[in-house]
């Protein structure tokens, strides 16, 4: 199972727009007004959330953990994105 579909959410007054690429595993969600960085998200557990950095190594993929609490732009944008 391969599913991709937009969305859109609203953030502090702004729009954003954005692609959820969902698999059995996890759901890749991408920002498009924040190319490049994407939120890698485990299908299992939604707070189990991976913060993918862009590189210039394609021997690495830079990864942080997220604490949604603390980044609201991203719990919009999940939100929005697993239609909750």
């Amino acid at each position: 199972m391969n599913t991709n579909r937009h969305f859109k959410f609203e953030h502090e007054d702004e729009t954003y727009s954005g692609t959820v690429n969902s698999t059995e595993d996890y759901h890749l969600i991408t920002i498009d007004q924040m190319p490049g960085i994407k939120l890698k998200v485990s299908t299992n557990e939604e707070q189990d959330v991976l913060l993918l950095l862009p590189t210039d190594r394609p021997d690495r993929e830079p990864a942080i953990a997220v604490a949604l609490d603390e980044a609201p732009i991203f719990s919009d944008a999940l939100a929005s994105a697993l239609g909750h």
